[in-house]
């Protein structure tokens, strides 16, 4: 794990995925938002980013590869 230098602690595994890093912000932020009202923009904002890159995962590039084998294979048995 490498320091990130901008703010002086380790940063995040690589292979972590994005949806992951706004999952776990938006934690974040919902704590600080209980206490600071001001937080209420970036909290929308991360739940929009998740909603977004959920859409995205599902009907991206992998999850239609996955629907064709899925019905590919599902002709196959029926023959």
């Amino acid at each position: 794990m490498s320091i990130d230098p901008r703010i002086n602690r380790p940063s995040a595994c690589s292979c972590e995925s994005d949806l992951a890093r706004l999952q776990a912000a938006l934690q974040v932020v919902a704590r600080l938002l209980l206490d600071d009202l001001a937080y209420v923009p970036l909290f929308e904002r991360l739940e929009e980013d998740i909603r977004q890159e959920e859409e995205r995962q599902s009907n991206g590039p992998q999850a239609r590869a996955r629907a064709l084998l899925a019905r590919t294979e599902v002709d196959l048995k029926t023959r």
